[in-house]
């Protein structure tokens, strides 16, 4: 988990990106937040809309990672202009799919 107040946290992810190439770095970075750290105690609320970006953040992560296998799968490697385009959190912003995720998983 990325905290970006910390700079050293930032210089390792830039390093990252350099080393390894950025179609080889997942777009979806989870940043440190007390609400993923608390979820063992409090249990985890639908109606909450910040419970329900964490969720559509974990579920562009793992779009994004079966994108991923497919093209690896299909061409032996990942394309090098390879882009993954949020499908249910866009910044800061749920998505109406990121919206209709619920506890059934996602539709």
């Amino acid at each position: 988990m990325l905290d970006k107040t910390h700079t050293v946290e930032q210089l390792i992810v830039d390093k990252t990106v350099k080393y390894f190439g950025k179609q080889n770095i997942f777009n979806a970075i989870i940043k440190s937040h007390l609400r993923l750290e608390n979820y063992g105690e409090y249990g985890v609320q639908f109606e909450d809309y910040h419970d329900r970006a964490m969720f559509a953040l974990f579920s562009d992560l793992y779009a994004e990672l079966m994108e991923r296998i497919d093209q690896f799968e299909s061409k032996g490697d990942i394309a090098d202009d390879y882009v993954y385009t949020p499908k249910y959190l866009n910044g800061k912003k749920l998505t109406p799919l990121g919206k209709e995720i619920s506890a059934d998983g996602l539709d």
